[in-house]
C-alpha cells in the first residue's frame, strides 16, 4: 500500500528527525551536519512540488557522504562514525518514504541514532529525551501501521502510555540484572586529542583563554580531607618539555617518575569527569596511583602524567590517594630534556636572564623572575591579543607586558631555564567551587589553568605559578569570585567572605540540584560490572562469572512474563461467554477490512457496519443484542442463546459477502 505523500507531506518523518538531530549537533563533525542539512531542505522542496528524486541520485548521494565520512574519522567503524551514517540514511529514507516498510525502516534507523546519542552523552537529561522522543516513534509507528497515515489519535496516545508504563517493571528488572559485560575496544569513541571540553596537551598561549570563558563542567572531585585549601587543588594534566620559544609541547624523557612514594597516606579523592573524553588524568600532587573505576587504556606520560581512552564509551572515572613523598634526582639526559631550548632565543632575552640570575641561589633565582613581573607592572587579562611577531617571547616580555597564566607560563620556564634551572610547563586545572550539600567540588572549563615546576637539587620538583604573583586573587579565591570581579572586604576573613559566596539562596538551590544530578548519575548511568557486583552482593547474592548473573536474569524475567499472561488469561477467564463471542465477531470484521479501532462502543460499530451491509438485519441484531446484554436490566440467561444464534447466522453472512 503507498503512502499518500501529498495527503501527509512528510511533515511528521521531517520533524522526528529533526528532533533526533537538533539537540545533538555537538556530537557531530560538519561533514555530517551539512550533509544532513542539505538532505532535509532538499527533501522538504521537493515534497513540496510532488517531486521524486531518481534512484540514482539517491546511489551518488550515499556513496559521497559514506566516503566523507570515511575520510572524517579514517574508518567506518566506532560510535562517531556510525552516528554519521545512521543520520545520513535516515534523510535518504526519507526520500524513499513510499510503503509502510519504508517508514518501519526509517523509525528503525532514527531509534538506532538517538541509541548512539545517548551511549556518546552518559546523561539523565538526554537519556529522558530519548526515551520521551522514542514514546513518540513507537506512537506514529502503531498510528501508521493501522491508517497507513500520520494522525493524532487519543485512544492510541493512551495505548501507547500503557505499554510503556507497563513495560518499565521489566525495563528495571532488566537494567540491574542483565550482565554488564565488559567488550573491551569495540564500542570506543573516536574522539581526538583534543577532546570535548577543548583541553589539549600542549600549549600555544591564547588557547587557555578560550577555554576559560567557558562555564562548562569539566569533572567533579570528591576529597576525604576536609580542611582542603585552594592554594593545593593545582590538578596536574600534562607536563610540557619542549618549547620552540614560546609554545609547548610534551617531550621525551626516559624517566617517567619523579617521586618515591611512601605508605603514608594523607588523604584519598575520586574524580567523575562530565562529558565522554580521551583525556589526560588531573591528578593533585603527590598522587601514588590511579585506580580506574571505569574501563579504559591508561597510558602513563612523562612527569607522572596519566592518559586514559576510555573503553565502552564510558565517562573516565577514578580515584588515588596523596601520599607522603621524596624526589628523584634528575640524571644527565632528563636534565638535556628540562634545559631544551631553540635556537631562536633573542640575545635580549639571554642577557635579561643573565642578569637576573647571575650569581644567585636557587631560591633567589626565583624571586627574581617575580621581581621582574612586578618591576615592570605587567598585566593579568583574558584578552591580551594575539603574539603574532616573528619573536612572541620579546614582544611579551619587553612591548606589551600583557597575557594570561598561559604567557606567563611560558615565559618564566624559558628564563629559569637560561638561568640553569631545570624547568617545564604543566596544564591542567587549579581551584574548583565547593558544593557544600555533595561534599565535592566541580571544576568547569574556567579552572583551567598552566604554571611552571622548577627542580630544585635539595628538595626535587618545586610549584612555581606565576599568576600567583600576578593575580593572587585568581588562585585564592578561584576562578569563579576572580572572573567575576568580587573582592573581599577588609572587615571579614578570608574563611568569611568564602562562605557567603556559597550563602545565597540561589548558590544552595543550584549546589542541590547539581548534587542530585551528579549523584544520579553517577549511581545510575555509572552501574557497569563493578557496580552490579556490589549491588548483588548487598542482596546476597554473590558470583564470580557473568554467566551466574545471566541465569538469574533469563529467570527473573521469565517468572514477570509468565505472571504477566497468566493475570491476562484470568481476566480472559473471567469474562462472560457472550463477551468472548462477541469479541470473536468483531476480530472476523476486522479480519475482513473493517476498520474496527478499540474506543469505538457496539453502536458506533454498527452504524459503521450498516453501510456496508446495507439492509442485513443479522448483522444488525447482534449489536443489538450484545447492547441489550451489555447494558440492559433485563435477565441475560434469557437472551444469551438468542445472542449466540445470531452472531452465528451474521458470521455465515459476513463470510459470503465481504
Amino acid at each position: 500500500m503507498r503512502i499518500n505523500i501529498r495527503k501527509n507531506n512528510l511533515l511528521y518523518p521531517l520533524i522526528l528527525y529533526v528532533l533526533s538531530m537538533a539537540p545533538f549537533l555537538s556530537q557531530h563533525n560538519n561533514i555530517t551536519i551539512a550533509f544532513s542539512g542539505f538532505g532535509v531542505l532538499l527533501c522538504y522542496f521537493l515534497d513540496k512540488r510532488d517531486i521524486q528524486l531518481p534512484r540514482l541520485l539517491r546511489y551518488f548521494f550515499i556513496i559521497v557522504s559514506t566516503v566523507l565520512v570515511f575520510r572524517s574519522f579514517g574508518s567506518l567503524k566506532g560510535l562517531e562514525a556510525g552516528k554519521g551514517l545512521l543520520s545520513i540514511l535516515a534523510v535518504i529514507k526519507l526520500f524513499e518514504m513510499k510503503k509502510p516498510r519504508d517508514f518501519f525502516m526509517f523509525v528503525l534507523i532514527v531509534e538506532l541514532l538517538l541509541v548512539g546519542h545517548l551511549l556518546s552523552s552518559e546523561s539523565l537529561a538526554v537519556l529522558a529525551y530519548v526515551a520521551g522522543l522514542s514514546l513518540v516513534l513507537f506512537y506514529y509507528l502503531a498510528v501508521f501501521n493501522t491508517n497507513h497515515e500520520f494522525s493524532l489519535d487519543k485512544e492510541r496516545i493512551k495505548i501507547t502510555l500503557k505499554v510503556f508504563l507497563a513495560s518499565i517493571p521489566l525495563a528495571l528488572v532488566l537494567f540491574f540484572s542483565f550482565p554488564r559485560l565488559y567488550l573491551g575496544n569495540f564500542f570506543i569513541s573516536n574522539i581526538d586529542d583534543k577532546g570535548m571540553m577543548g583541553f589539549s596537551e600542549k600549549l600555544n598561549p591564547g588557547d587557555l583563554s578560550e577555554i576559560v570563558t567557558s562555564n562548562k563542567n569539566v569533572f567533579r572531585a570528591k576529597i576525604s580531607k576536609n580542611d582542603f585549601s585552594q592554594f593545593d587543588m593545582y590538578w596536574r594534566g600534562a607536563a610540557l618539555t619542549r618549547t620552540d620559544g614560546f609554545n609547548w609541547v610534551p617531550g621525551y624523557t626516559k624517566n617517567k617518575y619523579f617521586y618515591r612514594f611512601s605508605e603514608k597516606v594523607k588523604f584519598s579523592y575520586e574524580v567523575d569527569f562530565d562529558t565522554i573524553e580521551k583525556s589526560p588524568l588531573f591528578l593533585l600532587e603527590g598522587s601514588n596511583r590511579v585506580n580506574r573505576k571505569s574501563r579504559g587504556k591508561v597510558e602513563r606520560l612523562v612527569g607522572y602524567t596519566f592518559k586514559m581512552t576510555p573503553y565502552n564509551n564510558q565517562k573516565i572515572r577514578f580515584s588515588s590517594t596523596v601520599v607522603e613523598t621524596s624526589f628523584v634526582p634528575l640524571g644527565k639526559k632528563e636534565k638535556k630534556v628540562y634545559q631544551q631550548l631553540p635556537k631562536n632565543i633573542s640575545n635580549n632575552v639571554k642577557s635579561l636572564a643573565t642578569r637576573l640570575g647571575e650569581g644567585k641561589k636557587f631560591d633567589e633565582k626565583i624571586l627574581a623572575v617575580k621581581q621582574l613581573f612586578f618591576s615592570k607592572k605587567f598585566e593579568y587579562t583574558l584578552a591580551p591579543g594575539k603574539y603574532n611577531s616573528k619573536s612572541p617571547l620579546d614582544e611579551f616580555l619587553f612591548e606589551r607586558r600583557k597575557g594570561f597564566c598561559e604567557h606567563y607560563a611560558s615565559a618564566a620556564a624559558i628564563l629559569f631555564r637560561l638561568m640553569g634551572l631545570d624547568a617545564r610547563v604543566v596544564v591542567g586545572f587549579q581551584g574548583g567551587e565547593f558544593n557544600p550539600v555533595g561534599k565535592y567540588y566541580l571544576i568547569q572549563g574556567k579552572d583551567a589553568h598552566a604554571w611552571v615546576e622548577v627542580f630544585n637539587p635539595n628538595s626535587g620538583w618545586v610549584r612555581t605559578d606565576p599568576t600567583s604573583w600576578i593575580a593572587p586573587n585568581r588562585i585564592r579565591y578561584g576562578a569563579n569570585a576572580f572572573f567575576l570581579g568580587l573582592k573581599k572586604p577588609e572587615n571579614i576573613s578570608e574563611s568569611e567572605f568564602m562562605a557567603r559566596l556559597n550563602n545565597s539562596f540561589l548558590k544552595k538551590l543550584k549546589f542541590t540540584l547539581d548534587m542530585y544530578y551528579y549523584e544520579l548519575n553517577r549511581n545510575f548511568l555509572g552501574y557497569d560490572y563493578d557496580a552490579q557486583k556490589d549491588f548483588f552482593k548487598k542482596l546476597g547474592v554473590e558470583y564470580k562469572r557473568p554467566i551466574y548473573l545471566l541465569l538469574i536474569c533469563l529467570l527473573v524475567c521469565t517468572i514477570v512474563v509468565g505472571l504477566a499472561i497468566f493475570i491476562q488469561n484470568r481476566k480472559k477467564a473471567s469474562l462472560p461467554k457472550w463477551e468472548v463471542t462477541y469479541r470473536k465477531f468483531l476480530a472476523l470484521l476486522t479480519k475482513k477490512s473493517i476498520d474496527i479501532e478499540s474506543y469505538m462502543g457496539p453502536s458506533t460499530i454498527k452504524e459503521k457496519t450498516s453501510l456496508q451491509f446495507f439492509g442485513q438485519e443479522n448483522v444488525n441484531k447482534v449489536f443489538e443484542m450484545y447492547i441489550l446484554l451489555k447494558y440492559g436490566k433485563e435477565p441475560k440467561e434469557n437472551l444469551v442463546e438468542e445472542f449466540d444464534e445470531a452472531v452465528h447466522e451474521a458470521t455465515k453472512l459476513v463470510k459470503q459477502l465481504v
